[in-house]
C-alpha cells in the first residue's frame, strides 16, 4: 500500500497505544498464570496478535506462526520446549532471516537440536535446568526468553551474560513483569542471574501503560512545530525509550551526541528530528542493520531523497541540519514501521508519496487515523 501525504502541522489531542514491549511480557505472564484476561488494555498490533496466538497453542500444539515478530519468536522458543519436546516456528521471510540463531549456541550442550530451514525453525528436545551462557551483544530478548521459561523447571538455573549487554532497559522490563508475577530471580553478580526452579506465576490484574517508543514519534512532531497534547504515557515508566525526552532536549542544541545502543527503536525518529533541528552525531548504530529493515542504510537512503546530508562512520552516523526539499520519487518505508513513522514526519513538511504504509500495523495500527484527527490529509491506495 502507498499513501500520498499533504504538508500539515499536527494540532490536537492524541492518545498513545499500550506499550508493545509490555504487552508481549504481560500476555506471557498472564498465560502462565492461567488467565489471559489478567492483562488489560493490550496493544492489538500485529506483533501482539502473533504472541497471543502462539500462547494459545503453547501446551496444545508444536507449530507456531510468529508473523514478523522477533519478540514472539525469541520469547516463545524456550517456553515451547518446556511444554513440548518438538517445536516448529514459522513466520515471514524477513523474520526467519533475522531469526533466533543465538539459540543454536545457547542450546548446543543441552541436548536440544536447533535447525533452520528455508521456511522454518525446528527444535527437538526439552528445556532443562542448569547453566546457560548468552552473548549479551546480540539482543536481550534471548535472555528474556530464558527468564520466562527457566522458573517453571524443577531444578535451579543460572544465566551468565557475556558482556556487553545491549538493550538493558528491555531486560529490565522483563524483570519488572516477572517480579510482579511472583517470580524470584536474583543476581549472583553483575552478569549472572540465579533462577530457582519449581516456581509458579501469580500475576495480578494489570492495565498496560502507554508505549514510549510510539509516543516518541509524537514528541518528534512537537519538536519541529507540532502542537499535540500527548496522552496515555506514564511519566514514571521504566520503559527505556522514555529517554527520548532527554534526547530531544539535546537535539535543540548544537553538537548533540546521542548513544542509541540501547534504544534502536528511537533511531529513525531521532535521525529525522536532528536533520530538522541542528543536526547531531549518533553512536551505537551498527545494531540498526539487523532490525525489521537495515534501519541504518535504509534511513540514510530515504533521508537523502529529502536532501538530508549524512556521514556514516564506524558505529556512528552524523546528520547535518538540512533544508528539506520535496522528494522527486516515492519514499520507501522498507517494511519497517519505525521508518514509516519517521518518513511521515518528513513528509508532513514537504508532502509526497510513501510506500509500504501497511507496516505500521506491526506496532500502531491506528497511526494514520490518529494523524488524520490531528489534521493530516492522506490518500491511501493499494
Amino acid at each position: 500500500m502507498w499513501a500520498e501525504i499533504k504538508p500539515f502541522v499536527p494540532d490536537g489531542k492524541a492518545t498513545v497505544p499500550a506499550s508493545k514491549s509490555l504487552s508481549h511480557r504481560y500476555l506471557i505472564a498472564a498465560h502462565l498464570s492461567g488467565n489471559v484476561l489478567l492483562a488489560k488494555n493490550v496493544n492489538e498490533c500485529d506483533d501482539i496478535v502473533a504472541t497471543r496466538n502462539c500462547l494459545k497453542k503453547l501446551s496444545l500444539d508444536d507449530d507456531f506462526f510468529c508473523n514478523e515478530s522477533a519478540s514472539t519468536l525469541r520469547f516463545l522458543i524456550p517456553l515451547s520446549l518446556v511444554f513440548n519436546n518438538k517445536a516448529a516456528f514459522t513466520g515471514k521471510k524477513i523474520l526467519l532471516q533475522r531469526g533466533a540463531n543465538a539459540y543454536a549456541k545457547i542450546f548446543a550442550d543441552k541436548n536440544i537440536h536447533f535447525c533452520v530451514t528455508e521456511n522454518k525453525i525446528l527444535l527437538d528436545g526439552n528445556l532443562t535446568s542448569g547453566k546457560y551462557e548468552v552473548d549479551g551483544s546480540i539482543s536481550s530478548q534471548y535472555i528474556s526468553g530464558l527468564l520466562f521459561a527457566l522458573p517453571l523447571l524443577q531444578g535451579d538455573s543460572t544465566i551468565t551474560i557475556i558482556p556487553p549487554l545491549v538493550s538493558k532497559p528491555y531486560l529490565n522490563l522483563t524483570l519488572q513483569v516477572l517480579q510482579k508475577s511472583g517470580i524470584e530471580i536474583s543476581l549472583n553478580n553483575e552478569n549472572e542471574f540465579f533462577i530457582p526452579g519449581g516456581q509458579k506465576y501469580k500475576m495480578p490484574a494489570v492495565e498496560v501503560e502507554g508505549d514510549w517508543s510510539n509516543g516518541a514519534v509524537l514528541y518528534g512532531f512537537n519538536n519541529v512545530g507540532g502542537r499535540i497534547v500527548i496522552q496515555g504515557l506514564n511519566a514514571d515508566s521504566q520503559q527505556g525509550d522514555k529517554i527520548c525526552l532527554k534526547f530531544y532536549e539535546q537535539l535543540q542544541h548544537n553538537n548533540a551526541q546521542i548513544d542509541l545502543t540501547d534504544y534502536p527503536d528511537l533511531a529513525p525518529i531521532m535521525f529525522v528530528t536532528a536533520a530538522l533541528l541542528k543536526g547531531g552525531t549518533f553512536f551505537g548504530t551498527n545494531r540498526l542493520q539487523n532490525k525489521e529493515s537495515n534501519r541504518l542504510d535504509d534511513m540514510i537512503a530515504e533521508m537523502a531523497k529529502f536532501g538530508i546530508k549524512t556521514e556514516k562512520g564506524n558505529n556512528l552516523l552524523k546528520i547535518m541540519a538540512s533544508k528539506l526539499q520535496a522528494p522527486r520519487v516515492a519514499v520507501d518505508g522498507h517494511n519497517d514501521h519505525r521508518v514509516i513513522m519517521a518518513m511521515t514526519l518528513l513528509l508532513s513538511k514537504t508532502g509526497g508519496v510513501l510506500t509500504g504504509v501497511e507496516s505500521v500495523k506491526k506496532s500502531w495500527p491506528d497511526f494514520f487515523a490518529v494523524l488524520q484527527n490531528l489534521g493530516m490529509q492522506i490518500s491511501v491506495r493499494e
